[in-house]
């Protein structure tokens, strides 16, 4: 069971650095976390070397804490974004209201010499 620890926790710990695919290597270093104490209690009854399964539950608690710390950058990130979002909101509707309104003259004004000239035709 150290073993299996030791490997759950470097699995987790390289990939826990890569967002979003980290949340999948939440469950196999909860687990790694979980094998890595139960055979450090095994083995402090029978006297044995537990390094190993040390190791195991260091890797997988630095691999869970990856986890949580992106998860709190990701989730600082949207804030901010979101709050820049709201800032830029208005500036973007004016600007969207002034090239409308530009638009609509751009439109009249090229109408408008063909409108007389259709008014002369029709006069002739």
């Amino acid at each position: 069971m150290g073993t299996a620890s030791l490997v759950l926790g470097i699995i987790s710990i390289i990939f826990g650095f890569i967002p979003l695919l980290n949340y999948f290597l939440l469950f196999p270093a909860l687990l790694g976390l979980v094998l890595g104490i139960v055979d450090i209690a095994i083995k402090v009854k029978h006297n044995l070397p537990r390094s190993e399964s040390i190791c195991g539950v260091v890797l997988n608690g630095l691999a869970i804490f990856v986890i949580a710390a992106w998860t709190v950058v990701i989730a600082m990130l949207i804030s901010a974004s979101g709050d820049q979002i709201q800032k830029l909101q208005p500036m973007i509707q004016n600007k969207l209201a002034s090239l409308q309104h530009e638009r609509a003259a751009y439109v009249s004004d090229n109408e408008y010499p063909a409108a007389k000239e259709k008014e002369k035709e029709d006069e002739e």
